[in-house]
């Protein structure tokens, strides 16, 4: 049933299921300390953002037929550029409340005893892990027939990249727990931040051709 829906259906319910996720991840790494955790819920709105220009430029092409693919460019160049910028304030947010060496050494070494609802830190990653693996992969099957829609593919591309990540999240929570590797959280959050401005380059390079080829037909 949910497979014969419009393209806007499935768009909009594609963005409130990332938004909810977004939300929670950012909630619970503020209380569970990890910021890892937060930074994928800031990826996670950056995905969002990805859907919304989706549904808005495909709404906007119901209307204006002719500049379809001019629409599409543009919306993918936004896009990018709001990934890049997501991350760039995550990484100067991170650097304004870094910590001397000493101090983050003591809190990374308290992290193992911080339980959060009886549970390790690190046991909530991995569950936060392996719920945004399933809806990424999930979501990637379910605009996959939209693919030759550049904000589409652009935002499928960004989520199969976050599986990876997710994975690696995953491992680290389990590492976490085992071993008391607890700056795994900011090695993670290194590779999200990375992760969101390599996405946005792509997404914008490819929508520049595409704006650029859109010109010269006009």
């Amino acid at each position: 049933m949910l497979k014969n829906l419009t393209l806007q259906s499935r768009l909009f319910i594609a963005t409130m299921l990332m938004l909810i996720f977004a939300a929670v991840e950012i909630i619970l790494g503020r209380f569970i300390g990890l910021s890892a955790i937060s930074a994928d819920g800031v990826n996670m709105l950056g995905h969002s953002l990805l859907l919304f220009i989706a549904l808005a430029v495909d709404s906007l092409r119901r209307v204006f037929e002719k500049e379809g693919r001019m629409l599409e460019a543009i919306g993918g160049l936004i896009g990018g550029l709001f990934l890049i910028g997501m991350a760039l304030m995550m990484a100067l947010g991170a650097g304004h409340h870094h910590h001397s060496l000493a101090e983050h050494a003591q809190f990374m070494a308290q992290m193992g005893s911080a339980d959060f609802c009886g549970l390790s830190p690190g046991i909530w990653m991995s569950a936060l892990a392996g719920a945004s693996f399933v809806l990424h992969a999930g979501l990637s099957l379910y605009l996959l027939k939209d693919i030759k829609n550049l904000n589409v593919a652009g935002a499928c591309l960004h989520f199969g990249l976050t599986t990876l990540t997710t994975a690696a999240m995953f491992i680290s929570g389990v590492l976490m727990v085992s071993f008391g590797w607890w700056f795994l959280s900011d090695v993670l959050m290194l590779i999200i931040t990375a992760l969101m401005i390599v996405s946005g380059v792509r997404l914008g390079f490819k929508s520049l051709g595409l704006l650029n080829e859109s010109l010269k037909k006009a």
